[in-house]
Parts: C-alpha cells; structure tokens; sequence
C-alpha cells in the first residue's frame, strides 16, 4: 500500500510540475514582451491603438506567442496577485537593463 501511494504521488508530481514549468516559462516570454512594448511606444512616442495592435501582434510572433497562449498566461497570473507583482518586477528588471544599455558609452 505504501508503495502505491509513493508511485500515485511520484505520477502526480511528473504530471503537475511540466505545467508548472511551462506557465513560468510562459510568463518570463510575456513579461520580455510586454517589456518590449513599453520600450517601443516609448521610444516611438505613439500610444494610438492602430499602431499598438500592430506591435503587440508582432511581438506576439517574435515570442512565439498565441492570443490563447496570452489568455492563458493572464489567467494563470490571476490566480494570485503575488504573480503579478513577480511579474512587474520582471519587467521592471528587463525595462532597467534596456535602459541602462543605451545609458552605456559606445566602445
């Protein structure tokens, strides 16, 4: 009995923690997404919802992202508003980093 319990709990873990990984995974691409976005209208200075769609579109595609993927990833940070902040300091970082490269004199 004790060695069905360790097999079903073993099963259980191989199932769950690929999904585990593949939402982390998921939400470092969207947060390098987002982060571009942000960088992209600032450095553009348009902020009209034409021009926004049609970069959110193609950084959907460079990050290899679906629209369902997206809806996914946002539901999985739902789940608990400490993901989003992990999140948002994510992008915060990658913003930072951006920054403090054009910051940098040339070599």
């Amino acid at each position: 009995m004790k060695l069905y319990v360790h097999i079903l709990i073993l099963f259980s873990m191989a199932l769950f923690l690929p999904h585990c990984h593949r939402h982390t995974s998921n939400v470092s691409r969207m947060a390098k997404l987002y982060a571009e976005l942000v960088l992209l209208k600032e450095r553009t200075g348009v902020h009209s919802d034409s021009v926004s769609a049609d970069s959110s579109l193609a950084l959907l595609k460079k990050y290899h992202f679906t629209p369902e993927e997206c809806k996914n990833t946002i539901q999985y940070l739902n789940q608990n508003p400490e993901k989003w902040i992990l999140f948002y300091r994510e992008v915060s970082s990658y913003l930072e980093n951006a920054n403090k490269s054009e910051e940098a004199p040339p070599r």
